[in-house]
This record gives structure tokens, C-alpha cells and sequence, in this order.
């Protein structure tokens, strides 16, 4: 039997309330709200299935673009010149870029040092001291959205403020998230980490295709395709999953 959820619990216990204060004031209102119960079971396991639905076609539509990549090649064109060698892989658009940033800093304040009565004519002085700003934790965040490039040679991401270029020969290491969702990326000549995400699951993510293009690089085209039709078949074997 399907979960309701956390958010379909809470939706259900609100429609329960108003039922109980409803038949406290007409009780033969009671078939009323068993009917609105119900209605309201149903409403909250469509909105569910329809979800679900949408959530897996965007991965079988993924699966789809990466076995028509290894069949004829991407169809995007690349906005930049290519070196020597490099092969434009694919281009991903609405792409957050996230990296560790501090939020800013927390101010304590200053003490000025006021004379407080104790009793009689005796006074303590309290002490002045000056206000401190001290720096909040780094924290990752989005710093902004746009376009993805991926070519055998390096990832080069554009949005309207940010502009980032990494090098497969510079990466020290690299974090898949889970369905390739996002790809945490460590150069050696940035001490921050960069995150690329996809901000919907049911679109392609920027770490599958990171996975292609690095293969691409450090094994050629062939392996590649070879790697993007094992993503597809991941993909929609994980479907197949769920269905059953």
C-alpha cells in the first residue's frame, strides 16, 4: 500500500479536525465528512502517482539523451573555440553553481562601562570594552545559475555573475551526487571546493554528463559512449525498479 507521507499525514489530520469540530455542531454532518475524508485520501495519493509519474518520465527522458549521445553525438554546438584536440561533449543550461561562503559576520557589542548604584553612596563601575565582528562558518550556497559546457578537456560553467573553468588535468577530486544530480569538483589551484546542481531531478545532471566528458579525457570517445549507454541502462533499470 502506498505512504502517505509526511505532508499527506498533516493534510489528513487537518480534514480529521475539521471533521470532529463539524459534527460537534451538526452531527448529521458525520456522512458529509467521511465523504470529505475520503476525497481526501484519494487527492493526496493522485498528487503522489502523478509525481512519481513525472519524476520517472524525466528519467527515462534522460536515458533517452544519453543513448541518443552515444549514437550520434550531441547535437549542441559549442559558444567558444576549441584547442588543439578538444571535443565539444555536451552543453547543460539552469545549472547552480554552489561553493562554501561565509553568510557574513556576527557583531557583539560594545560595553561603554556604566557606574551602577550597589547600595548607599557606593557604586560598581563596570567596565567598557569595544564591540568584535567575528566571521560566520563557511556554509555551502548557491552563487548562481547558468550554463554548463563539457568538453573533453575541461567544464566551463557561465551564469550572469560567475564564471568558473576547470581543467580535467587540475582536478584533484571529484563527488558524484546521487542520479548525477550535482558533481562537487577540487582543483588544485582553488582551495574551494565547487558544487555544479541540478536544481530538477527529472532533468539531466551535470554529474552524468561530467562522467562522460572526464571519460572521454582520460580514456577517449569510444569509452565514453560505452559510459553514457551504462548510465541509460542505470537509469532505466532504477525505473524498472520502482515500477515494480
Amino acid at each position: 500500500m502506498p505512504k502517505l507521507g509526511c505532508s499527506g499525514w498533516f493534510i489528513l489530520l487537518i480534514i480529521l479536525a475539521g471533521v470532529v469540530s463539524l459534527f460537534r455542531s451538526q452531527p448529521w454532518t458525520i456522512f458529509v465528512a467521511i465523504g470529505l475524508v475520503i476525497w481526501g485520501i484519494y487527492a493526496i495519493f493522485r498528487m503522489r502517482d502523478r509525481n512519481q509519474k513525472g519524476f520517472t518520465n524525466g528519467l527515462l527522458d534522460q536515458a533517452k539523451l544519453l543513448e541518443a549521445w552515444a549514437a550520434n553525438g550531441s547535437s549542441n554546438q559549442s559558444t567558444f573555440d576549441l584547442a588543439d584536440g578538444e571535443k565539444f561533449i555536451f552543453q547543460l543550461s539552469g545549472i547552480q553553481l554552489a561553493e562554501y561562503t561565509s553568510s557574513g559576520s556576527t557583531y557583539s557589542g560594545s560595553n561603554l562601562g556604566v557606574s551602577v548604584p550597589v547600595f548607599g553612596r557606593v557604586r560598581a563601575n563596570v567596565g567598557g570594552s569595544r564591540g568584535s565582528l567575528t566571521r560566520n562558518p563557511a556554509a555551502l550556497q548557491v552563487i548562481d545559475t547558468g550554463t554548463v559546457a563539457f568538453t573533453s578537456e575541461r567544464v566551463i560553467f557561465t551564469g550572469s555573475q560567475q564564471t568558473r573553468v576547470w581543467t580535467f588535468s587540475k582536478i584533484l577530486s571529484q563527488t558524484l551526487g546521487p542520479n548525477g544530480i550535482s558533481i562537487a569538483i577540487s582543483v588544485a589551484n582553488k582551495s574551494t571546493t565547487s558544487t555544479l546542481i541540478q536544481p530538477n531531478a527529472a532533468l539531466l545532471g551535470p554529474g552524468l554528463v561530467y562522467g562522460i566528458a572526464y571519460d572521454a579525457h582520460k580514456e577517449g570517445f569510444a569509452e565514453a559512449k560505452k559510459t553514457a549507454i551504462l548510465y541509460a541502462k542505470q537509469l532505466r533499470d532504477g525505473v524498472a525498479n520502482k515500477v515494480n
